[in-house]
């Protein structure tokens, strides 16, 4: 059951940190920063 959480923690956490990557450029042009 561990082993499966830490799973799922690392793959939100990859999943968080490749989201904020791809959309920090796109709301980057919104915005015209």
């Amino acid at each position: 059951v561990a082993a499966v959480i830490r799973i799922a923690t690392g793959s939100a956490t990859v999943a968080t940190i490749t989201g904020a990557g791809i959309v920090a450029p796109v709301v980057g042009m919104i915005s015209g920063v």
